[in-house]
């Protein structure tokens, strides 16, 4: 249910603030914990198109259709944040937060809560900023999280492609050990150090990249990795 609440003072320095900052950023009422304004940067990964979607809301009303995208017990994350914001009244900072938007993207948010107290009425708003520092996550980690999100392996495995944007290389999906092949041949890992670390043969090892091969639309090892490394594969913005 929206809350009946509206707040936003006029030439308010916070707000300004709100709509300036770079990455997301918003500010919710610290009773009710309903959103009282918020920028373009976070209609994404609330699944809205316009923050009039947002407003008034709060994120368990969110959580009713964002649910299935979001990761597990995102919700109550935010929740227990903004309650020990408003209740120490001091700054939370550098809070990491995982997220699944609508279009099964991925996002790793530093986050960090402000306490903005009135001083007329004394009632306390939070303001929150979050920087968006996926980019920054290893191709593994990026996997690993697909995976837990995902229960199926090959879906885990479509949406790591996507994310990192090689999947256009590829005639067939990678398994999960072609992944992990692939990411330690873009280090530069030789074929021993692929057979120690996944605890398999050298034969096995050769085995996987040969079907990473077939699989893709190239016809030998060394283009698939030119190609998917030339790729800024930890910007999946493009």
């Amino acid at each position: 249910m929206k809350s009946n609440y509206a707040f936003k003072p006029k030439n308010d320095a916070w707000f300004e603030f709100v709509d300036a900052f770079p990455g997301l950023a918003h500010i919710k009422d610290g009773t009710t914990r309903s959103y009282l304004h918020i920028n373009p940067n976070v209609l994404p990964c609330f699944g809205a198109s316009s923050p009039q979607e947002i407003i008034g809301l709060t994120i368990d009303d969110l959580d009713q259709t964002m649910k299935p995208y979001w990761v597990a017990g995102f919700a109550t994350q935010v929740t227990e944040l903004d309650k020990e914001t408003v209740a120490t009244r001091a700054a939370i900072s550098n809070r990491t937060q995982l997220l699944i938007d609508k279009n099964n993207r991925l996002h790793l948010l530093n986050t960090t809560k402000v306490p903005i107290v009135s001083d007329v009425s004394r009632r306390v708003l939070i303001l929150t900023v979050s920087i968006d520092v996926t980019k920054n996550m290893s191709v593994f980690f990026i996997l690993k999280q697909y995976m837990e999100i995902h229960p199926a392996k090959k879906k885990a495995c479509i949406a790591t492609m996507n994310h990192l944007g090689i999947i256009k290389f590829f005639k067939e999906i990678l398994s999960v050990k072609e992944l992990f092949c692939l990411f330690h041949m873009m280090e530069n890992r030789s074929y021993k150090f692929l057979a120690q670390q996944m605890h398999i043969s050298v034969k096995t090892v050769q085995s996987h990249i040969n079907h990473i091969v077939e699989k893709s639309v190239f016809h030998t090892i060394a283009q698939v990795l030119e190609n998917v490394t030339h790729k800024k594969i930890y910007d999946y913005s493009d």
